[in-house]
């Protein structure tokens, strides 16, 4: 459980169970992680790793990592690879060399799926409209990519472009009282009262040249 409700469960300090937790190796509770079932499992490496991907509504690197991590080999794309209803929805809404990457098709293969269903191939360098030059910013760049069809990189250097800043919910910026925290109190320590990763809090440390801090007795 996320470790607020650990700490009134149990009576401590918020900071006592975060650095408790990570003092143990510990990850931090997501309740928006997707853990992996044994069905999932299974399908690794029957498909191409992007097919797969789009089955199990998962990232292809998601699925390349667990695939290695049971030590299970890739299954290389075919031209005669099934076509799944997922993959389907999929054409047109992103540009055709983009698809045969995600999907772990050819090339030749998306065309010719696409347009045997009659469907539009999407441009590339397609103009903006204003519709979505609104949309810029108030969503990560990742999301509104899928949203509207173009990679994140188009979305993210279109928004630079714009001087227009990222909405980013996992990164934000650094306040005044979490700064004045480096090099008080340990790493770790500083990770579990700001919600940021211990990564995060060494790296911003030794960027404002703050040297570290002796380690601190567990409560």
């Amino acid at each position: 459980m996320p470790d607020k409700k650990l700490a009134r469960r149990l009576k401590r300090s918020y900071d006592a169970v975060a650095a408790r937790r990570l003092h143990q190796g510990i990850p931090s509770f997501n309740p928006k992680r997707k853990l992996w079932r044994p069905e999932d499992d299974r399908i690794l490496g029957t498909r191409p790793d992007g097919q797969i991907a789009v089955l199990l509504r998962r990232t292809v690197l998601s699925i390349i990592n667990r695939r290695r991590k049971l030590g299970i080999r890739a299954k290389p794309a075919r031209y005669f690879e099934p076509w799944m209803l997922a993959e389907d929805r999929l054409l047109g809404t992103r540009p055709d060399p983009e698809l045969a990457r995600s999907l772990g098709r050819s090339l030749e293969s998306i065309r010719k799926r696409r347009v045997k269903l009659g469907v539009h191939a999407l441009p590339f360098n397609r103009p903006w409209t204003p519709n979505e030059l609104h949309l810029l910013g108030t969503m990560p760049d990742q999301d509104l990519a899928r949203q509207l069809g173009r990679t994140c990189v188009a979305v993210r250097t279109r928004r630079h472009q714009l001087g227009l800043p990222p909405s980013n919910p996992i990164w934000k910026p650094w306040t005044e009282a979490e700064l004045a925290l480096l090099g008080q109190f340990t790493d770790a320590i500083v990770s579990a009262r700001t919600g940021r990763s211990a990564g995060s809090v060494k790296f911003k440390r030794l960027q404002l040249g703050i040297p570290s801090c002796k380690s601190t007795p567990l409560p």
